[in-house]
């Protein structure tokens, strides 16, 4: 499946409603897999509670 996310350094955006009735699995998905992805920058100024 194929679905659009908009992303800056702080923020994603998708939109669920065109995901289907597979709506909440894909948005936990997206969810888990960004949290279990470190940083790239080990100097960055903020770090993200999850």
């Amino acid at each position: 499946m194929i679905f659009t996310v908009v992303s800056s350094n702080y923020h994603l955006e998708l939109n669920p409603s065109d995901l289907g009735i597979y709506d909440r699995v894909i948005v936990q998905d997206v969810i888990k897999s960004i949290a279990q992805t470190q940083q790239f920058d080990v100097n960055a100024r903020h770090q993200f509670k999850v």
